[in-house]
């Protein structure tokens, strides 16, 4: 996926560039709140952290899209006190 690019923004010195897939670094959590995308601003060299929702998931990881949602649909049914069948 090396010829992907992302449309980022930084907010800190809210320069706007595009980064290549490695570049990114993504984290899939079991809920929205944990499930964020990270880098460093090439012209501010600031740590940046942004919710990252399931597009920018199925962009940057196609294999764990499934997963993700998955692991959001079981947190959601623990959060109900709910028990998920698997099929």
């Amino acid at each position: 996926m090396s010829g992907v690019l992302f449309k980022a923004a930084c907010p800190d010195c809210r320069s706007r560039f595009e980064l290549a897939a490695g570049a990114l670094r993504l984290a899939i959590g079991g809920s929205r709140r944990t499930t964020f995308y990270s880098f460093t601003c090439p012209a501010c060299d600031s740590a940046v952290r942004k919710p990252a929702g399931e597009r920018i998931v199925e962009t940057a990881d196609p294999g764990r899209r499934t997963d993700a949602a998955a692991c959001r649909g079981r947190a959601a049914a623990a959060d109900a006190g709910e028990e998920l069948m698997r099929g």
